[in-house]
């Protein structure tokens, strides 16, 4: 598949993506371009098609269209595999099924900004789930890369039924390319607050969910995880003071930027419509990360 890019950036996305703002930007390459070496090759062995664990093709694409839109925006490529060592929320070392250790693919790495960047598009009217291993995987990467900053962004979109559409590739992206309402940036210290409130039971922003320990004929289970409520979404980005507070961050720990989207992107022929962005940043990094997991306790790994 070949996704042609096109961006031109104006003033208001200085602070979001400082190092290419000046001067026009146009891109046209396949996604393979974007992919880092080890796996442009598997790339170009299976022709162009790309496997996601078990999901359906347009899955897939929907996840293409937000990385090529994600690098428009803030830079970087697809990212690479890491293998770490598990820690839970509270910074202690994990365990999943028995095993220490996981592997952890970001879908964006941004070696200029030393950012990591996972993706997640969400129907406007569905929950963003936080799931257990992948928030241990996570944490497990930030000890591993401590002078990175790692930052889940949610791409709020207005698709409909996307498990049973029966649409061409094309067709979808000129859809999401209509529908895409908003995008909110978290930092992880802000995905930890919101995935520890699940386990406190607490009913207001978020639910959890565990798999029940004796399976039940017929009952499809998921994965055990923190559900973030599709209200808490919309008021991440409409009062994202107030959720913070209620999460018991100090709103004054953090950067909090409101900017719309460039008015000059295309992806694939498509012009974006312009959308609200909120990005939330920590305003000192390395301070939240020594109170998360002191230095000696990282040291064990």
């Amino acid at each position: 598949m070949v996704l042609s890019l096109e961006v031109i950036l104006p003033q208001h996305l200085v602070r979001l993506r400082p190092s290419r703002i000046e001067g026009h930007v146009r891109q046209q390459h396949s996604i393979a371009d974007l992919l880092p070496s080890e796996e442009r090759e598997i790339w170009d062995k299976k022709g162009g098609e790309k496997s996601n664990g078990g999901q359906s093709s347009l899955h897939v694409s929907m996840g293409d269209f937000y990385e090529a839109l994600d690098i428009c925006l803030y830079g970087g490529m697809s990212g690479r595999t890491y293998h770490v060592a598990l820690i839970d929320a509270y910074g202690r070392p994990a365990k999943v099924n028995g095993k220490p250790t996981r592997e952890v693919k970001p879908d964006i790495y941004d070696p200029d900004h030393k950012e990591f960047r996972e993706l997640k598009a969400c129907n406007s009217t569905h929950s963003f789930n936080i799931l257990d291993e992948q928030m241990m995987g996570y944490c497990g990467l930030q000890n591993l890369k401590p002078d990175h900053t790692i930052y889940f962004t949610i791409y709020r979109q207005g698709f409909q039924g996307i498990k049973s559409a029966e649409i061409t590739e094309p067709e979808l992206f000129k859809e999401l390319s209509e529908s895409t309402t908003y995008s909110v940036t978290l930092p992880l210290s802000v995905i930890i607050a919101l995935h520890k409130l699940g386990r406190t039971r607490d009913p207001g922003l978020v639910r959890r969910y565990e798999k029940p320990r004796i399976e039940k004929p017929g009952v499809k289970l998921y994965q055990d995880c923190t559900v973030i409520h599709t209200t808490t979404i919309d008021a991440l980005m409409s009062t994202p003071e107030e959720i913070l507070t209620e999460l018991k961050l100090h709103p004054g720990s953090y950067f909090i930027e409101r900017v719309l989207s460039p008015r000059r992107i295309t992806i694939s022929g498509n012009h974006i419509s312009p959308f609200p962005i909120l990005k939330i940043e920590d305003r000192d990094h390395q301070a939240w990360l020594e109170s998360f997991m002191p230095p000696n306790q990282a040291e064990i790994f």
